[in-house]
């Protein structure tokens, strides 16, 4: 699930083994943004495209910080939360 003030929830159910390339275009494609636009993040670390649930130990339910790119030179802020699911298909 994604979680923002501005827009509401948005859920996802993916495999440990899906890249995350496929969540970060799939938030975005919703949002009507660019995947440039963010930086997804788990335990203060930048989740790489091709890197899956399953390599970074994430545990059922577990929560990705998704950084928003801001203007004017101050780096990202904090603007959303991601709670993934992971279940069998």
């Amino acid at each position: 699930m994604v979680k923002s003030h501005e827009n509401g929830e948005i859920n996802f159910k993916i495999k440990k083994s899906t890249p995350f390339i496929k969540v970060i275009n799939a938030y975005c494609k919703k949002l009507g943004v660019d995947p440039g636009s963010f930086q997804f993040m788990f335990n203060g670390i930048r989740i790489q495209n091709e890197e899956t649930p399953n390599d970074l130990d994430m545990e059922d339910l577990s929560t990705v910080d998704v950084k928003v790119a801001a203007t004017g030179g101050c780096g990202f802020l904090y603007g959303r939360n991601t709670i993934m699911e992971f279940g069998k298909r």
